[in-house]
């Protein structure tokens, strides 16, 4: 079964374009308009991403894509496996 997209969760962003286009970036659903198109508050890291940052940036209309590799896409955030190192013996 399929995971469906409600408003207020966190999704991740394919950037289309700016300095960095193709990372992915946070970002809160803000309307669901079906399993698989959302619109979408990202939050991007400021002029870093880019030059005219005005603090906003709005996607409407994003299509789903699974792999996270189309640009201008939403995916569901990876998940990352908790790495627990092995203690060290303390030393004298």
């Amino acid at each position: 079964m399929q995971q469906q997209p409600e408003i207020g969760q966190i999704v991740h962003y394919v950037l289309p374009d700016g300095h960095y286009p193709g990372e992915h970036r946070p970002a809160l659903v803000v309307k669901v308009w079906g399993a698989t198109s959302v619109n979408l508050q990202v939050f991007v890291d400021g002029s870093d991403d880019y030059a005219d940052y005005n603090g906003t940036l709005w996607a409407t209309s994003v299509s789903l894509d699974p792999t996270g590799t189309q640009l201008r896409s939403w995916h569901w955030p990876e998940f990352v496996p908790l790495q627990i190192s092995e203690p060290t013996a303390p030393t004298q």
